[in-house]
């Protein structure tokens, strides 16, 4: 984008007028493909095939055109739709005002050419109304444009070239002195050139950039969500021409879709289970909750931020749930000198110990409920808001202090259904041991920059010694945190109160997808990131060796027999990036 502004300005010494085109140019939908739009409002309004059949009823109020004229007026349109559409009129307009946005780069050369005492004017092949255009514009920041030439109200275009001598006889002035910047190569360069003018072509955002992603993202065959697909690409051309760091633009392309995706599925949940407070758990719910602060205007549910850890269980109830890990964990905890190995054992010293024990789960409960009354929670309908569950092990927890007031909990998946507790979860489907990989991404993604929890001491939270893991984690994860906020206020800025929901479905399968065609950059990044494999945070593995070898032998894949050699090689030449990895990780020499 450099040389694009760096010819507009050479070109710009020469001019005395700067014509730009809207949209594409000027402004920028959120979609790849401008009639993304009305099957986005096909699906807000709930009117069945209003995206076909608006479409239709362009196609048929252009073919009624007057000889006389070039284009169709916003209202031909809708005078050539079936009647149970005719009232999404008022509600398209209002969608495109939302969406449209000012383009980033060109606003600089539009900022250029006001600063230079340029004259700016808009010429736009367009069936909206000059009016309606003008509103939008001023609201994107061009209030300096003196004025607009809009096929719609002119009957001229550009490609026919009778908008550029309109524009000549009005202004009176030669046309080497008109510099057009516009995306389309025809109707904006060609049509331009011919007609004297100075041109430049300025190519669409989404066109420009952010190509490994939009491949990406077109390894997801879900037929349901191309509007996500659309939009999402969008978004991501347009972050990439940002100079953000590598953990800055994963937080936004793989974390902001997911976050934004549970907690407008959350806010819709809050509506018909009429919630009044939510409780974001700790460490996953953290982001969660400074996310849903941008995403909520309403400031009518009640946001707070829980300490609710599976240690904090364990110290206050004692409750292993037959797993020997935790039993270990307990008598540890409450600081029992000899802690046997062996299972069988363990558990004839917490039976021959079960009163000190209890005695220290009393105290551990009265300590959590001074801080659960110090927060000061409001509200009687209240909702746990937490990440992956497998044994809805903090809903359970904090139901015991909070009684009937906690009504429900959210989860973004789970392993196992509960029969038990009332809960929602993002993600539908049950996941199983071939999905820990995209687990433990999203929940990397989507934590806190904070330790881990180790206690609760005078209502204010104790957290563990920061080892070398965790201090990678708490250098990077702020980075991760605002690349996901940068996402929600985009996401929030371009919709408004036109929520555009991004399905668990496209969530899930763009972490996959990265997942399965990670780059040399992503290996070298992920492979620095360790996650936490047990209660106490003791115990770490590297998040790429789940991520590479483990779930490339995991994936249940049919692989016709003639790709199977080249599958092999691939295979070989995973595990030797496999090995080297660990050595390099865990080694004080290099392979070379």
């Amino acid at each position: 984008m450099y040389n694009l502004e760096k010819k507009f300005h050479n070109l710009l010494e020469n001019v005395e007028i700067v014509s730009f085109d809207i949209f594409d140019t000027l402004l920028i939908r959120p979609y790849k493909q401008p009639t993304d739009l009305f099957e986005h409002l096909e699906k807000l309004s709930g009117k069945e095939n209003f995206c076909k059949k608006r479409i239709l009823a362009e196609r048929k109020a252009r073919t009624k055109l007057k000889a006389e004229e070039e284009d169709i007026e916003f209202d031909d349109i809708y005078s050539n739709i079936l009647p149970e559409y005719k009232n999404l009129k008022d509600d398209e307009l209002k969608l495109e005002f939302q969406t449209l946005k000012a383009n980033p780069i060109i606003k600089k050369m539009y900022e250029e050419a006001i600063n230079a005492g340029k004259t700016v004017i808009a010429t736009s092949d367009m069936y909206l109304s000059k009016d309606f255009l003008k509103k939008v514009l001023d609201a994107n920041g061009y209030q300096e444009i003196k004025r607009i030439y809009v096929s719609s109200t002119c009957k001229k275009c550009k490609g026919t070239k009778n908008i550029y001598k309109l524009i000549l006889e009005d202004l009176k002035i030669e046309p080497e002195k008109i510099l057009h910047v516009g995306d389309n190569l025809v109707s904006d360069y060609y049509r331009a050139k011919e007609c004297g003018f100075c041109a430049m072509l300025s190519p669409k955002i989404t066109d420009s950039s952010a190509e490994i992603w939009t491949k990406r993202l077109d390894r997801i065959k879900n037929p349901n969500n191309g509007l996500e697909i659309s939009v999402l690409k969008s978004f991501f051309a347009k972050r990439c021409l940002r100079k953000e760091n590598y953990w800055n633009n994963l937080g936004y392309v793989l974390g902001g879709p997911f976050v934004a995706g549970y907690l407008e599925k959350i806010i819709e949940h809050i509506k018909i289970n009429k919630l009044d407070s939510l409780l974001f758990i700790s460490r996953d719910g953290y982001v969660l909750s400074e996310a849903f602060k941008i995403l909520s205007s309403t400031g009518e549910v009640e946001n707070n931020y829980v300490y609710a850890p599976r240690i904090l269980n364990l110290k206050c109830f004692l409750d292993y749930k037959d797993t020997p890990e935790y039993l270990q964990t307990i008598l540890k905890l409450a600081n029992l000198r000899q802690i046997p190995e062996d299972y069988e054992e363990a558990k004839r010293v917490f039976s021959k110990h079960r009163a000190q024990l209890e005695d220290y789960a009393q105290t551990n409960k009265k300590e959590y409920q001074d801080y659960i009354e110090n927060l000061d929670i409001k509200g009687s309908r209240i909702a746990a808001v937490d990440m992956t569950t497998g044994a809805y092990t903090s809903l359970s927890f904090l139901k015991r202090f909070l009684k009937e007031r906690l009504v429900m909990g959210f989860f973004s998946c789970a392993f196992a259904d509960s029969e038990q507790l009332a809960y929602q979860t993002y993600y539908k489907k049950l996941l199983t041991a071939d999905d820990k990989a995209v687990v433990n991404l999203s929940e990397f993604l989507i934590t806190a920059p904070e330790p881990p929890l180790e206690d609760l001491v005078s209502k204010k939270p104790v957290y563990k010694k920061i080892n070398k893991y965790e201090q990678k984690k708490l250098e990077i994860y702020p980075l991760v945190m605002e690349g996901i906020l940068d996402f929600v206020r985009d996401y929030k800025s371009t919709f408004g109160k036109f929520p555009m929901p991004i399905s668990s479905e496209t969530a899930m399968d763009l972490l996959k997808v990265f997942i399965e065609t990670t780059q040399n950059e992503d290996r070298k990044h992920l492979s620095q990131i360790y996650i936490s494999e047990d209660v106490c945070s003791d115990k770490y593995r590297s998040l790429y060796s789940y991520m590479g070898l483990n779930y490339f032998v995991n994936q249940k894949i049919r692989i016709p027999l003639r790709k199977l050699r080249a599958r092999y090689v691939n295979f070989k030449r995973e595990i030797k990036k496999q090995i080297k990895y660990f050595l390099y990780e865990h080694s004080n020499f290099r392979i070379r």
